[in-house]
């Protein structure tokens, strides 16, 4: 099954967490909204997760507010 909401808000995951994150999202073509804010995300993290979310033609919603 496929996720279609991720939510991680406020948990400090940085750009080793979101890079994880990243890479577990390449296979995962269903989801809608994704919600990363306060989650101390830097460039490196950033730049992982834009790679793989240009694959996703599903995304509707993305908040990376206070990263």
């Amino acid at each position: 099954m496929l996720v279609q909401v991720i939510e991680v808000v406020h948990d400090d995951i940085g750009d080793k967490g979101t890079g994880m994150l990243a890479e577990a999202l390449k296979m995962n073509t269903k989801l809608q909204l994704l919600n990363l804010c306060k989650n101390r995300i830097g460039n490196m993290g950033a730049r992982a997760l834009a790679e793989v979310l240009q694959m996703n033609a599903s995304l509707q919603s993305l908040n990376l507010c206070g990263m």
